[in-house]
């Protein structure tokens, strides 16, 4: 039987393994800070990828960021993220599209799964993904009305969909089915949730996404880590993903 799959979620880095490990799910855990990562940079946790990051919201991590210190990173993870642009950070937009620029310049060149926050930066995101062409992009929380979501179809972007989108966006039936993946963005997109709230825990949304697209949850949990092996394969990524994802990748 498949894991549940969540593609965006936080953790604090001091966790246990043996905790992560009772999640009995495979988790990407996305980190907001160069400096972030290097706390979790070395950790081997079997069913946790550790994503290195960089949030517009946060000043700091935006005004420190370095591409050198992000493509060294890449040595050591799958997955890049959290990074991208928001509209209703203090940080001045010029200083984020600045750094997103940067980081999609990199995975350009190198490709990773990126996780990407664009809340109300459509727009200023797909402008910016548009000019680079990067390959692994997985729009996280996108809420882009149907002519944004239709540009980031034919770009190629998947899309790691949470409880609290499903029913509130509209745009979610221009999403084809093969580039859908799940999400709780815990423990931010799952406030709303009952418990137990945590990561890895996105039976919600695939019960939702079940009833949305007229399928079982558990077909939805195959289709997710179908979509997630073929992205993966495209990337050459599966080496760099910790244990369990790749007995899970294989089992899909």
């Amino acid at each position: 039987m498949l894991l549940p799959l969540d593609m965006h979620a936080h953790i604090e880095s001091g966790i246990a393994p043996a905790e992560l490990d009772h999640l009995r799910a495979c988790i990407v855990s996305v980190t907001r800070s160069l400096a972030e990562f290097r706390e979790v940079e070395m950790r081997t946790d079997r069913a946790v990828a550790w994503g290195v990051g960089c949030h517009p919201g946060l000043a700091r991590a935006v005004r420190t960021f370095s591409p050198h210190v992000l493509r060294a990173a890449l040595a050591a993870t799958a997955v890049v993220g959290e990074v991208g642009l928001d509209g209703s950070a203090r940080v001045p937009l010029d200083a984020q599209k600045d750094v997103f620029d940067q980081v999609i310049g990199v995975l350009a060149e190198t490709p990773r799964i990126v996780s990407v926050h664009s809340y109300r930066a459509t727009k200023e995101v797909l402008d910016i993904l548009e000019r680079h062409r990067p390959e692994g992009v997985v729009l996280h929380w996108w809420l882009g009305n149907d002519a944004a979501t239709e540009r980031a179809v034919d770009l190629g972007a998947y899309f790691s969909v949470n409880a609290s989108q499903v029913g509130k966006w509209a745009a979610l039936r221009l999403v084809p089915l093969d580039r859908i993946l799940t999400e709780t963005d815990h423990p931010f997109g799952d406030r709303g949730e009952e418990p137990p709230r945590r990561p890895g825990n996105v039976s919600i949304v695939e019960r939702r996404l079940a009833d949305e697209l007229g399928f079982r949850p558990e077909a939805i949990r195959r289709r997710v880590w179908q979509n997630l092996a073929r992205l993966v394969d495209e990337l050459g990524l599966h080496d760099l993903l910790p244990r369990q994802f790749q007995v899970q990748l294989l089992a899909s």
